[in-house]
């Protein structure tokens, strides 16, 4: 999924794609490797984050609001 300026429709040239993802089996090597490979492919900063219950209730309001599934 994701989130933020891209699935609003306000991103500018300067803006970073935030991407969230779900998983049972969290692993920070392949999440970060998925970090740097998608910044290469899509040629802008991303960020990206696991959903989990230890999510800011605000961030996982906000996530829940604007998420476009892919």
């Amino acid at each position: 999924m994701y989130f933020g300026s891209y699935a609003r429709g306000e991103a500018r040239p300067d803006s970073d794609v935030d991407i969230v993802f779900q998983t049972d089996y969290p692993n920070l090597l392949v999440t970060v490797a998925l970090q740097l490979e998608l910044t290469e492919l899509l040629n802008r900063p991303v960020d990206i984050l696991r959903y989990r219950p230890s999510l800011s209730p605000r961030l996982k309001a906000r996530i829940d609001q604007e998420a476009v599934y892919v």
